[in-house]
């Protein structure tokens, strides 16, 4: 670097004083070293460092060449340029730095060397000197610089210390400024949210209050209505006088029932714990003290709730005159039918409930599909629910005969009837002495005594003794029949008749009915044997079918049928008979059976061996006259019969022709 540019660095003239450079370097570095101090980022300071670094080297030029100028000089004198004689007088010259008196003047060569040997030591001692005194300046320099920028680091970090220490004691007083701030204001608020609690806690006590006392005055009206509703019901206890026995219970136990509330209400008026906690707790609000208060509000809210739980008690247990029953039965699905003290009836199915039920006693009455009557009594106490239970101990029974598929019927201890076909299994029978009976088709039944046993199965096997019995008849082909089964034709053998007393029918077309009787030993043998008499008609004589039609629109009326003014029998619609008649004129009548209705008639002539249709008209109300009788066709009588149920078999009648 050239003076020249050291100098413009620090902005001096080329002439400047070493003195004004040092000023000037000063006062560089000192705004460099503050600006490095403060600069907010890395790069900025290393900007700084390198204008540091460049002033200090411009510094130290400009140094070295105000030394280098200040070294001596050695000049030589020529004579040439001396005028002869000039100063004559003057002392004669000396070396300055020897200070040796002047020598005598030698040749001009030796004196040169002399001369330059002295030049080059004085030379380099002076710049042995310039070189020492420069290293001992910058030493000083750098030292004072250093020194310098120490205080100047120290007197920043003083001064930043204090700023920092005098930022944090602003900030420490600003902040417990405005946490006494906030203090004072929560303070503040909470003592206004304090006095807005009391505030509202004073008026929820008060409304509660308010309430308590409402609750407290419907209550002692409540008592003195009940102590009048109780004096009404004793006075017309009193004017009833002579009544029905039910009125007379339930009059009764309604003016008790008033008066027992009456006295409990009154009792309560004077003794409950409301009364003293509404006193209380008004006290308390007088003197504004609301905690104190709230706490007696919490034990008058639970003395109105006691009031109120017991008041329901009270209602239940002593007004009501009434109860409840729960009904079941085993087994179940019974009609029951309950008549309380009052007369009252109640009626239903188990399991059931009857509510309402007069408090006494009540009489209960159960009916069931095959079970007799069964009458219980029960008391039914007032305002509460009792549970009534029907068990009807009932046990099994398992039957088998032999043969098998015999119809039997059983009657239990209670008079109920259960019947069906072997094998068979009954269940639910009642408990007791049971009857059965056994039969197959019309036969003589057998019967015979089972006890049945509670949740007992009781096993039966009974055989049925039977015999061999022959029926033969007179003429043969007669139809045998006990009762209405049909058992075959003569001549008939039975291998496995029952035993015992039988009684037959027997029947043929032509003849009279006739029957046989007799006894069939147990696996023994009988023969049997009727003659029948001939039938007052003869096999020629036409049939006759009377039709009942089933148009017949209104009221569903039967009909009389007449022939030749003999009544026969009634047909209904839908119905028809099968007579046989002798052959010859006859009048067939219908009599419609009902008020305000003629008899109508048709004539009809029959022939040997003819079939003939009578047909019976319409009916269509007891103030109507459309009855009809006619005589039709075979083809318009088998019409008629096509949609007719049933086969009858041909009355035989003995009635003279007209």
């Amino acid at each position: 670097m050239t003076t020249a540019d050291a100098a413009k660095i620090l902005e001096l003239p080329t002439e400047a004083s070493p003195e004004q450079a040092e000023a000037r370097f000063h006062e560089l570095r000192t705004k460099l070293e503050d600006r490095i101090a403060k600069a907010p980022t890395p790069g900025l300071k290393a900007k700084y460092r390198e204008a540091l670094e460049e002033i200090t080297l411009a510094y130290e030029t400009l140094t070295l060449a105000a030394d280098s100028s200040a070294l001596p000089v050695l000049r030589r004198q020529s004579a040439k340029n001396e005028a002869p004689g000039a100063n004559a007088t003057a002392s004669p010259p000396h070396d300055p730095v020897s200070g040796l008196p002047p020598k005598k003047a030698k040749s001009g060569g030796k004196e040169f060397i002399v001369v330059a040997i002295i030049a080059v030591a004085v030379l380099a001692l002076g710049g042995w000197w310039v070189i020492k005194t420069k290293g001992e300046r910058a030493e000083k320099a750098r030292i004072a610089a250093e020194a310098q920028a120490e205080a100047e680091r120290q007197a920043i970090a003083a001064k930043a210390e204090r700023e920092r220490q005098a930022e944090e004691a602003r900030l420490a007083a600003e902040a417990q400024k405005r946490a006494e701030a906030e203090e004072k204001a929560r303070i503040a608020a909470a003592a206004q949210a304090e006095q807005e609690r009391k505030e509202k806690l004073m008026v929820t006590l008060r409304t509660q209050l308010a309430e308590a006392r409402v609750t407290w005055s419907g209550f002692e009206a409540e008592s003195r209505l009940a102590e009048r509703k109780a004096g009404e019901a004793r006075d017309d206890l009193r004017a009833l006088g002579q009544a029905e026995p039910g009125r007379q219970a339930e009059m009764d136990a309604r003016a008790s029932a008033a008066t027992a509330y009456a006295e409990w209400t009154a009792e309560q008026v004077t003794r409950h714990p409301l009364r003293f906690a509404l006193v209380r707790l008004d006290s308390l609000l007088a003197g504004r003290d609301p905690d104190l208060a709230s706490v007696e509000a919490e034990q008058l809210q639970a003395a109105l709730e006691q009031l109120a739980q017991a008041q329901i008690a009270a209602r239940r247990d002593l007004l009501s005159v009434t109860g409840t029953l729960r009904l079941t039965s085993e087994p179940g699905s019974f009609q029951w039918e309950i008549r309380d003290a009052f007369g009252r009836t109640h009626r239903g199915q188990t399991p059931g409930t009857a509510e309402d039920v007069a408090v006494g006693p009540a009489l209960l009455r159960f009916t069931h599909v095959g079970w007799p009557t069964i009458e219980r009594t029960t008391i039914v106490r007032r305002g509460q629910t009792e549970d009534f239970a029907l068990s009807l101990p009932v046990g099994r029974m398992a039957l088998t005969t032999t043969p098998a598929n015999i119809a039997w019927s059983l009657r239990d201890a209670l008079g109920r009837e259960f019947s069906g076909t072997t094998p068979a299994r009954v269940d639910e029978v009642s408990v007791g002495r049971a009857i059965l009976r056994l039969a197959r088709g019309d036969w003589p039944p057998l019967e015979r005594e089972v006890v049945i046993t509670a949740n007992e199965e009781q096993s039966l096997a009974v055989p049925l003794p039977t015999g061999q019995l022959t029926v033969t008849s007179e003429p043969a082909g007669a139809e045998v029949r006990v009762g209405e089964t049909i058992l075959g034709k003569t001549p008939l053998l039975l291998r496995d008749a029952p035993a015992g007393p039988v009684t037959l029918g027997l029947y043929m077309a032509d003849y009279q009915p006739g029957a046989v009787s007799g006894e069939i030993p147990a696996a023994g043998e009988t023969s049997l044997r009727g003659t029948l008499a001939a039938s007052l008609v003869e096999a020629n004589y036409p049939l006759v079918y009377v039709v009942r039609q089933k148009r017949v629109l209104g009221m569903a009326v039967k009909v009389k049928i007449l022939v030749n003014e003999q009544e026969l029998f009634s047909l209904g619609n839908g119905d028809y008979q099968m007579i046989k008649l002798r052959p010859g004129n006859y009048r067939f009548t219908v009599d419609p059976w009902a008020w305000g209705q003629k008899s109508v008639h048709v004539d009809l002539r029959l022939e040997p061996r003819q079939s003939y249709y009578i047909l019976a008209g319409p009916v269509a109300s007891a103030m109507s006259s459309s009855a009809l009788i006619e005589a039709v066709s075979e083809s318009e009588g088998q019409a008629a019969l096509s949609g007719l149920d049933g086969n009858p078999q041909p009355q035989l009648l003995d009635i003279r022709p007209n």
